[in-house]
């Protein structure tokens, strides 16, 4: 199973998912960081003990602006800053490896030592790696540059990799 995708990223769809993966990680989440701030919202202006109207709208004002701005202005970074995704991204995956090459790195993930989950989302497939109990997103790759031939020949090269996690659509 050799591939050879090469992909162009946008910043605006590379924030969704790097926002989805990191603060909607489940569908409760979003009703969570959702519904708390409209309900701390609502009961302190209701409440006139100031004391609770302070750390009501403190919490709901962290998880409401402050935390998904907190992953923007990251993000923003990451994506300008350090070059990773301005250029041109070829992703060559083989039985044993996924290798990424971009204008400034190089990197070669083994399946069974680096990788642990592959998911995929409506418009992206995310490659985790599993560091003691927390799961983190090693790579993004758009489904926008693979065929639909190519992306079924990518998940059935990957599902002989028994260690590998795979949530497919």
């Amino acid at each position: 199973m050799y591939q050879r995708i090469v992909a162009q990223f946008k910043f605006w769809p590379y924030y969704k998912i790097i926002l989805r993966t990191m603060y909607f990680i489940n569908p409760w989440s979003i009703w969570v960081f959702v519904c708390v701030p409209i309900i701390g919202y609502s009961v302190a202006f209701q409440n006139p003990n100031a004391d609770y109207f302070f750390k009501s709208i403190a919490i709901a004002t962290i998880m409401l602006f402050i935390y998904p701005g907190i992953i923007y202005f990251s993000s923003k970074k990451n994506f300008y800053d350090k070059g990773k995704y301005t250029g041109p991204v070829v992703f060559e995956t083989t039985d044993e490896r996924m290798t990424v090459t971009t204008t400034s790195r190089n990197i070669s993930y083994r399946w069974d030592d680096a990788c642990y989950m592959m998911k995929e989302f409506k418009n992206w497939l995310v490659l985790y790696k599993k560091v003691k109990n927390t799961q983190i997103p090693v790579e993004i790759i758009p489904k926008e540059a693979f065929t639909p031939e190519q992306l079924n020949e990518l998940k059935k090269g990957l599902s002989t990799q028994g260690h590998l996690v795979q949530k497919w659509k």
